[in-house]
């Protein structure tokens, strides 16, 4: 979800409605609890989509309450993933679009792209489409049925949907409206952090990962040969998937697995193809 998320993020920033370095404050104020009063007025958008807002991944207490957002440290300084951090940038974006994250997101990108299988809320047409995820023991989950959109965890998509993002993003930029500039993708792509509490992916050769950053929305590994963008996704409805690609060879791979035991299935086969 949060790579999705923030293509149209870095979409509305090229718009020029979104500075990304703008305290999100003044766009959407936000109720936080920290021990410096300054820190609610330094997070940004760059700092959310690096993950370096400060924020936990997510608050105590039931799923997106109302309750104070706690800030851990002082934002910009270093990498402490958030989903909590994701959340309230989708309602700045929300609030400056004035639109639903699924409304501005088919209107912006799924339509235009032919992400037919792409949602972040359900729909009933993936009652007939959707699998069933597995606990570690090989019994069916229950199903989830996400009515309203998060952008950190509740995109509904295909391995073939996801692969046609990747490829725009590999691709030579202002092809179309819909797509974001070279200056955008190189933004997007450029290391903003690094990234120490992570091991770097096992990949097989000149693929081998030597230091772990972060991107705008994505993780990045640089390697001997250059930088191999990834992400990996999981929830509690017991999907584990996974995405990278290579810019510098325009390759890359999309790995989607119905079973909680899916996260050993992708690292195994990463590490013995790399990104072939």
């Amino acid at each position: 979800s949060k790579p999705v998320f923030a293509y149209l993020v870095l979409k509305l920033a090229e718009q020029g409605k979104l500075d990304l370095d703008k305290p999100l404050r003044n766009y959407l104020p936000e109720k936080f609890v920290c021990d410096d009063e300054n820190y609610p007025n330094q997070i940004t958008a760059r700092m959310i989509l690096s993950h370096t807002s400060g924020m936990p991944n997510w608050r105590k207490g039931s799923e997106e309450n109302e309750s104070p957002l706690p800030i851990y440290f002082k934002p910009g300084t270093k990498f402490n993933y958030s989903g909590e951090g994701i959340y309230y940038l989708q309602r700045v974006v929300e609030h400056i679009t004035n639109e639903s994250l699924e409304s501005f997101a088919k209107r912006i990108l799924f339509d235009r792209l032919g992400l037919e299988s792409t949602s972040f809320v359900w729909t009933e047409k993936y009652d007939q489409q959707i699998a069933t995820g597995h606990n570690a023991d090989g019994y069916c989950n229950e199903r989830k049925k996400y009515l309203h959109s998060n952008a950190a965890y509740t995109l509904y998509t295909t391995s073939n949907d996801y692969a046609k993002l990747i490829i725009e993003i590999m691709k030579p930029g202002d092809q179309n409206d819909y797509s974001l500039s070279d200056s955008m993708i190189k933004e997007m792509l450029t290391h903003q952090v690094r990234v120490d509490t992570r091991d770097v992916i096992d990949r097989p050769g000149r693929n081998l990962g030597l230091q772990g950053f972060r991107g705008l929305g994505w993780a990045i590994d640089s390697t001997i040969t250059g930088d191999v963008v990834y992400h990996s996704g999981s929830n509690q409805t017991g999907f584990r998937c996974y995405s990278q690609f290579s810019p510098k060879d325009g390759s890359g791979i999309v790995i989607m697995t119905n079973g909680e035991n899916g996260s050993e299935l992708w690292q195994r086969v990463i590490k013995v193809i790399g990104d072939l």
